[in-house]
């Protein structure tokens, strides 16, 4: 006969187990693009040794992560010269503990600088450049995209541009440069990259404290899928499309975020697209404004963008 005890021993080996999984924060990658080694483990913001220390590009950190882990950036005041892709269950975060990506007040940036043996000087001050991608395009003079002019691409000649302005027509970007002044008095750059960051198929993302300018199409695109995603304090300036754009089932939410300066929307959705605007700062739309790009006349390539 089993004592008291034993009996009790016996009855809670023989009920069920229940498991219970509290989700927890991550693991903080970090990234560093001046002392960073895409060969170290993204432990540690300072380098101690080849494999300990921060991984130098934001792609690197991204095939570390996992979940609800944290990539803390590095700002020294050099852009990251690349483009990211959040796509996946992967990166799924939670409410409490979303999937994160803290800029720290780093910028991102999407442009390629020009040759100066890639300009054409036609007659009087204007000059050419020719680049593979079509239908999307941003000059960026000295850190700052420059004011364009929007030409029908049914025109038959290239219309007056103004002094500082660039057009594109037939496939190429025009500029009219200021008297007696050459490409190579100043740092040119062209929109290269598609987006800052793309979102497609994730959920509880959290972005912060992150400029992202000069890509060819949008700051941060959210495609589709997109579920539980916040922007808070985000600067999206000088794209050659949108600063955001949210597309298919995707809701996202934008707080204390900047999007003035794109080059045709601060802010696009399309499908069933939704944004919750908080606290936010957009360039104001004329009623009845059509915020698309124009259809641009394909031509031959003259100049690879990377």
């Amino acid at each position: 006969m089993l004592r008291p005890m034993a009996r009790l021993a016996v009855l809670l080996l023989t009920l069920p187990v229940v498991w219970t999984a509290t989700p927890a924060c991550g693991a903080i990658i970090f990234v560093d693009n001046l002392v960073g080694l895409d060969t170290a483990d993204g432990s540690s913001a300072d380098a101690r040794g080849d494999r300990t220390g921060p991984v130098q590009s934001i792609n690197r950190a991204l095939q570390l992560a996992r979940g609800t882990d944290l990539i803390s950036l590095a700002n020294h005041g050099v852009p990251y010269y690349e483009q990211i892709r959040i796509a996946g269950g992967r990166f799924h975060g939670t409410t409490g503990f979303p999937f994160r990506i803290v800029g720290n007040g780093a910028i991102i940036d999407g442009s390629n600088p020009v040759p100066d043996s890639a300009w054409e000087r036609l007659a009087g001050d204007i000059w050419k450049i020719t680049t593979f991608r079509k239908g999307h395009y941003q000059l960026v003079r000295n850190d700052q995209a420059l004011p364009s002019l929007l030409i029908n691409s049914t025109a038959t000649k290239l219309p007056e541009i103004p002094i500082g302005q660039w057009g594109t027509w037939k496939g190429s970007i025009y500029h009219h440069m200021e008297a007696d002044s050459e490409p190579r008095d100043f740092s040119y750059r062209f929109a290269a990259r598609e987006a800052g960051i793309s979102l497609y198929a994730v959920r509880n993302v959290r972005i912060s404290n992150l400029t992202l300018r000069h890509f060819r199409l949008d700051g941060v695109n959210a495609h589709d899928r997109c579920k539980g995603i916040e922007l808070d304090n985000v600067i999206c300036t000088g794209n050659g499309r949108s600063g955001i754009s949210v597309g298919g089932t995707s809701y996202m939410t934008i707080r204390h975020c900047d999007l003035r300066g794109n080059r045709f929307a601060s802010l696009r959705t399309e499908e069933f697209g939704t944004a919750n605007v908080d606290e936010s700062i957009l360039d104001p739309v004329t009623e009845g404004e059509d915020m698309s790009a124009p259809e641009e006349t394909p031509a031959t390539p003259a100049a690879k963008d990377e």
